[in-house]
């Protein structure tokens, strides 16, 4: 009786080697997203061309969960600095020599200056002191410029801002330029769409040392603070809260050294929406003035009627009246966008030197 049970016991399956297996494959799979969510974050919205799918979502939604799981479990500090030593691997000019060719700005001028002071006499360096703030004002960044356009629908779709800012930098020596909008996106709903990790994964990516950015159209509404209270738009800490994402949002840019130049919001047809949308321009405006090599571009007086007021139909050189608006009162038409880009080319070219080629 003992052999045979023995023997039916012997031909029972093992399962336990199977299933162990299934779910060492099911861990390392939501692992490695988990642990590459900023990476995940960036390849799936650069396949914007594909379109929205269900499995784009989900990743997606996987990657910004991620990040908050990582956030409360007080993980958020380990991973950037690991993407910061990522990051600055990939600029080292030993590992990869190219870099010095795509603009990358690391701190190798700064240590040749360190090096040109310790060489002069205490009196020369001294003179240099008292006159540096009245150069650094005066200095133009050189090219070669990587541009990275980032934004919202005035971003994402053709006629905005986005596609003929591109067209026209196209136009200028020795620069490039990466452009990703996504339509109905901002700083108000990260749990949407997260700007600070594809953010951070385009400068990774790309190495630029330009940025221009302009969003807002969709960030009146409420926020959710970092205590999980949610805060109404118009609502006491509203202001507080978001000022404190778009200044967050500028110091990813201030800590690689790139150059910002956010583009203001212009008027909007709708009174209460344009009353929101002066209150964000505010809001950009003083951040901005917070962040080294920021520089706010406003446009509101460049598409109004003259007296502050919407204006669908807007004068062009000649005189002649050209539709510059959307029937939505919000969006723009090529003619409105190609004011804008014309202000913000000249600004630009205030700090950085372009030259056409």
């Amino acid at each position: 009786m003992e052999n045979n049970n023995l023997k039916s016991g012997d031909k029972t399956p093992n399962f336990t080697s199977p299933i162990l297996a299934i779910l060492v494959f099911v861990f390392i799979i939501a692992l490695v997203p988990f642990y590459e969510s900023k990476r995940v974050v960036i390849w799936e919205t650069q396949r914007e061309a594909q379109g929205d799918n269900i499995f784009r979502t989900a990743v997606l939604n996987y990657a910004s969960v991620a990040e908050m799981v990582k956030e409360k479990l007080g993980l958020s500090n380990f991973f950037d600095k690991e993407h910061d030593f990522w990051l600055g691997l990939k600029k080292s000019p030993v590992l990869f020599e190219e870099t010095e060719t795509l603009g990358v700005i690391d701190g190798s001028e700064e240590e040749k200056k360190i090096e040109n002071q310790q060489e002069k006499p205490e009196e020369e360096k001294q003179k240099e002191e008292l006159i540096e703030p009245d150069q650094s004002s005066q200095t133009k960044l050189e090219p070669p410029f990587r541009v990275l356009i980032l934004g919202d629908s005035f971003i994402a779709v053709g006629g905005g801002v986005g596609n003929p800012l591109e067209s026209e930098l196209l136009k200028y020596k020795d620069l490039v330029v990466k452009r990703l909008g996504k339509v109905s996106s901002g700083l108000s709903r990260p749990d949407y769409f997260n700007w600070n990790l594809t953010a951070q994964e385009l400068i990774s990516q790309f190495n630029p040392n330009v940025a221009i950015m302009m969003f807002g159209s969709n960030d009146n509404q409420g926020l959710v603070a970092s205590d999980g209270k949610v805060i109404s738009y118009g609502e006491e800490g509203w202001n507080e809260e978001y000022s404190k994402r778009v200044s967050n949002f500028l110091e990813i840019f201030e800590k690689n050294n790139i150059t910002v130049f956010w583009i203001g919001l212009p008027v909007m047809k709708e009174k209460y929406f344009s009353e929101r949308v002066q209150n964000l321009n505010s809001i950009y405006e003083a951040e901005v003035k917070n962040h080294k090599n920021a520089y706010f571009i406003p446009t509101w007086d460049l598409l109004d009627d003259g007296q502050g007021n919407y204006a669908a139909y807007l004068a062009d050189e000649t005189g002649q009246y050209k539709l510059a608006r959307v029937s939505d009162g919000i969006h723009l038409q090529f003619f409105g966008g190609r004011i804008i880009v014309e202000e913000v080319i000249k600004k630009m070219g205030e700090r950085i030197k372009l030259e056409i080629k």
